[in-house]
């Protein structure tokens, strides 16, 4: 209910999130963040979070082009380090 009142708020994603993920409640756990992330697409951090979550779960490739939309936020906003930052987590995968 939070999230239809206040759709831009990204920290509302990821407490759903954390909800659906100790629940072990996969599926609503990646929709949550998906959701956020079309909501709120400069969330750099809802990207990463859904990147690292796929990858646990096995989604190597989906996780990637995760990560690869995360490093085109950080270069919009002109953030270097962060960019740099997720280019190496990514080419861990």
């Amino acid at each position: 209910e939070a999230i239809t009142l206040l759709p831009q708020n990204p920290a509302l994603y990821r407490s759903l999130f954390e909800v659906y993920s100790k629940q072990e409640n996969r599926e609503e756990a990646a929709a949550v963040l998906k959701e956020g992330i079309k909501n709120v697409p400069q969330a750099i951090d809802l990207y990463v979070l859904l990147a690292r979550y796929l990858n646990e779960g096995g989604q190597k490739e989906e996780a990637r082009s995760y990560y690869t939309q995360a490093i085109k936020q950080a270069e919009l906003v002109g953030n270097k380090t962060l960019q740099a930052d997720i280019e190496a987590e990514r080419d861990m995968l």
